[in-house]
């Protein structure tokens, strides 16, 4: 025969265990979304710059002719 007052104090540390749980996956979540935002705006703000150049910076470092 089970003990009820060990059920019901199990039920009550899940339960507490769930809500603690539920905050630090929606806290990691939020920074994995955070970083992978982060990671393509820059990716992009590279990319973009490197096909931007425009032809009067390359005459003033010399590396192009026109």
């Amino acid at each position: 025969m089970t003990n009820p007052w060990i059920s019901f104090w199990f039920d009550a540390a899940n339960s507490y265990a769930r809500g603690i749980q539920d905050f630090w996956i929606g806290e990691f979540q939020r920074h994995q979304t955070a970083l992978m935002q982060e990671a393509a705006r820059q990716s992009n703000q590279t990319f973009m710059n490197a096909w931007t150049v425009l032809p009067a910076d390359l005459m003033k470092r010399g590396l192009a002719k026109i």
